[in-house]
C-alpha cells in the first residue's frame, strides 16, 4: 500500500529524516513511535505530499508519488488542529469534499450519513463545530477526511488538543473507526 524507500529529507543543513525504509500494509493501524523531532511529521508531510524528499521515493499503491502534488495523492490528514469551518453544520463539514468533487446529491447523501452514523454524530448532524465537545470536533473531522473513502488517512497528533481521558477514549475510537472503514490508518 505504501512504500517508504530509503528516504531522506533535509532542510537546509538539518537532516529530518534520514534513510527512512519501510512498508504499510493495506488495512493496516500504523503508528510511527519516537520523541519529539525525530522525524514523524516530516514523514507524514511527505507521504501527503506537502513536503517533497531530498532522496528516496515515496509509493502509493505501487505507484512512485514523490513529486506528485498532495491533491493528487489518494490518501487525506487530520491534524492537531480539526479546521473545521465554524458557519457550517457539522453535516455541511463532512459534504465538504464531496461536494467540491462535484459528487451527485444521493451519493453525497448516503456516504455523509454513512460517516456521520460510523462517528457516531448522526444526532449532532445540525450542530455547529461551537456546539460540540473537544471529542465530538475531533470525530467530525475524521469523518470529512473519511468521507471520499481515500486508500490512507494520516493522523498527525490529532489528539494533541485532548485532555488525558479524552485522548485515551478517543484511541479506541479510532481503532473501531479504521476497523469498520478497513482504510489504512497511519498515527
Amino acid at each position: 500500500m505504501i512504500e517508504i524507500d530509503h528516504v531522506t529529507k533535509r532542510f537546509a543543513d538539518y537532516v529530518a529524516v534520514a534513510d527512512a525504509d519501510f512498508s504499510i500494509a493495506s488495512g493496516e493501524f500504523f503508528s510511527m513511535l519516537g520523541p519529539s523531532g525525530c522525524g514523524k511529521t516530516t514523514t507524514l508531510r511527505m507521504i501527503a505530499g506537502f513536503e517533497s524528499p531530498t532522496e528516496g521515493a515515496i509509493r502509493l499503491e505501487g505507484v512512485d508519488v514523490s513529486r506528485v502534488p498532495p491533491h493528487k495523492r489518494n490518501v487525506n490528514t487530520v491534524f492537531q488542529h480539526y479546521a473545521l469551518f465554524p458557519h457550517m453544520t457539522v453535516w455541511d463539514n463532512v459534504a465538504y469534499g464531496p461536494r467540491s468533487a462535484k459528487k451527485d446529491k444521493a451519493e453525497i447523501k448516503r456516504s455523509v450519513d454513512e460517516l456521520l452514523d460510523i462517528v457516531r454524530l448522526t444526532d449532532f448532524a445540525k450542530r455547529k463545530p461551537g456546539q460540540l465537545s473537544g471529542g465530538q470536533q475531533q470525530r467530525v473531522a475524521l469523518a470529512r477526511a473519511l468521507v471520499n473513502y481515500p486508500s490512507a488517512l494520516l493522523l498527525d497528533e490529532p489528539l494533541g488538543a485532548l485532555d488525558l481521558k479524552l485522548r485515551h477514549a478517543m484511541q479506541f475510537e479510532l481503532k473501531r473507526i479504521q476497523r469498520e472503514v478497513g482504510i489504512t490508518f497511519i498515527y
